[in-house]
């Protein structure tokens, strides 16, 4: 699957979900964490509105890793009605939560 790629921004944070794997109440998926100096990746897992980051979230800032999990949350509780997406983009500016 082809993604828009990694664009780092000038200025706040990107998310890029990619879906890795899915059944009906979980999923995990691969997050690309980007700033314009430097840039994460994570696993996390996703199941009834849960949210575990499984790996190389140990160095990602505070802030990033407030949005981040903040952003999974709301795709966790979307998806209990729906498939679970199998991209999801998101840009963050400083200082938003």
């Amino acid at each position: 699957m082809t993604t828009a790629g990694h664009t780092k921004p000038a200025h706040g944070t990107r998310f890029e979900f990619v879906l890795v794997e899915s059944r009906d109440d979980r999923a995990r998926y691969e997050c690309s964490v980007l700033r314009e100096t430097a840039e994460w990746k994570v696993t996390i897992e996703l199941a009834s509105g849960e949210v575990q980051l499984v790996a190389s979230a140990a160095d990602l800032p505070d802030d990033a890793r407030a949005q981040l999990v903040s952003l999974a949350r709301v795709l966790a509780k979307h998806a209990s009605d729906e498939p679970w997406p199998r991209r999801v983009l998101r840009w963050r500016q400083p200082g938003v939560r």
